[in-house]
């Protein structure tokens, strides 16, 4: 009995072997990949934006002025006097977010351009020789010779004119400190710093002197002529004769600064428009202006602005 059931027990030993290896070779291990991490895209232009205003100089140094202009051909008129200012102004640039707060930009543009002109008669303006001949009459009315003939170098009136130009460009950094946002409303404050580049161009006291001759006469008595000679006339009936004046033609670069504040409102995720107040002031730039009748270069800028621009931020 004890030898069947080990025989028993020994069968089902073996019978139970070859099915092992089977068992393994079906089972299957988990396989464990790594993720690939998520890809983001890198953002182009984060935190830079591009800006355009245009400007408003409600308030300069300067006031305008508009005189009534005579006819210069008609040189018995008064002195006439004409001076404009450009009063509104443009810039572009692009700047950077530094941070909620803080941001910086870079402009170019253009801040104005003023001419001034001025004609008329200016006194003792032109050098003439002057020749005075004077004939006496005996009782008969004959005249007696020789005539009285005195020759000297004088001052005579003459026709004049002055006119200028000049503009102003600007290149300014800039940086502002935005102070919140309510309802899309962003006050903020500035200042900036830069160069304002001044060409000014200009011919002074261009004059025209004309011959002339007068006669009066003391019947019986005596003739009094008088001739005015410029340089190159032989009678009063030659040709006027034009003297050029002083002409200058620079170009200047001075130191410009500004402050300023204003309000953005956002108008889409991209696009803020802003409207804002600046003070810019330039020591050293020129302008041309009338001062006391007559054309003057003006140094110095003291303007006040109100702009109005639009913001694109990109991104």
């Amino acid at each position: 009995m004890k030898l069947l059931s080990r025989l028993l027990l020994s069968g089902a030993a073996l019978s139970v072997l070859p099915s092992a290896p089977s068992a393994a070779a079906d089972y299957d291990a988990p396989l464990y990949v790594e993720e690939a991490p998520e890809y983001v895209p890198v953002e182009i232009g984060s935190g830079w934006y591009l800006r355009g205003d245009v400007g408003y100089d409600f308030k300069r140094d300067y006031s305008n002025i508009a005189f009534s202009i005579a006819d210069p051909l008609d040189i018995t008129q008064e002195t006439g006097f004409d001076e404009t200012k450009t009063v509104v102004s443009g810039t572009v640039g692009f700047g950077y977010h530094v941070n909620d707060i803080f941001r910086v930009d870079l402009t170019a543009g253009f801040l104005g351009a003023s001419k001034a002109s001025s004609f008329g008669i200016r006194e003792d303006a032109c050098a003439v020789e002057q020749t005075v001949s004077v004939v006496t009459f005996d009782q008969l009315g004959d005249p007696i010779d020789p005539p009285t003939v005195t020759t000297t170098d004088a001052n005579a009136d003459c026709y004049s004119e002055s006119s200028a130009e000049a503009s102003a460009w600007t290149g300014m950094a800039n940086v502002y400190a935005d102070l919140g946002t309510v309802a899309g409303f962003t006050p903020y404050v500035g200042a900036g710093i830069g160069l304002v580049y001044t060409p000014v161009r200009g011919s002074f006291n261009d004059r025209t002197c004309s011959a002339s001759e007068t006669v009066q006469t003391v019947a019986g008595v005596s003739e009094t002529t008088t001739t005015q000679l410029c340089e190159g006339q032989t009678s009063a009936t030659d040709a006027d004769v034009e003297y050029p004046g002083t002409s200058i033609d620079r170009n200047k670069v001075s130191l410009l600064y500004s402050l300023g504040a204003g309000v953005s409102y956002q108008l889409s995720q991209n696009a803020s428009l802003d409207v804002g107040y600046n003070w810019i002031t330039a020591p050293g730039a020129e302008s041309v202006a009338i001062r006391n009748d007559d054309v003057v270069v003006v140094k110095g800028m003291n303007i006040h602005q109100v702009k109005v621009g639009l913001r694109y931020d990109l991104w």
